[in-house]
């Protein structure tokens, strides 16, 4: 069976950013994280650490690329954790927004009762 692997790649790709730019248009959690994996994938790719196809049309990695990828490791944990951190702070946001609403409630039911 003689596949086009060049063209394959292509469409997976193209319908993988596709879905990433839909993805986006969502809340602001959502377009945290895919802008965030839209510049991992980015910056995988600029930095060679995308799988290449050898003659049989497998996806293989080198073991450069192995070690690259270890290298980068405590990167994609830095940027998981600046993902987090305005979710975090929304999420504090409405916490202090329930509290608020919370203690309001409180004061009508005293006033009505």
């Amino acid at each position: 069976m003689n596949m086009d692997y060049a063209k394959l790649d292509r469409d997976n790709e193209a319908f993988h950013l596709k879905q990433m730019e839909e993805a986006m248009k969502g809340g602001a959690a959502e377009r945290s994280f895919y802008t965030a994996a839209f510049a991992a994938h980015q910056a995988a790719v600029s930095d060679g650490l995308m799988p290449s196809r050898d003659e049989d049309g497998e996806l293989t990695y080198s073991p450069q690329q192995g070690l690259k990828a270890a290298c980068h490791s405590r990167e994609d944990a830095a940027a998981t954790l600046n993902i987090q951190l305005p979710v975090l702070r929304l999420l504090h946001q409405v916490r202090i927004l329930a509290g608020s609403c919370l203690v309001v409630l409180l004061y009508i039911a005293y006033r009505v009762s």
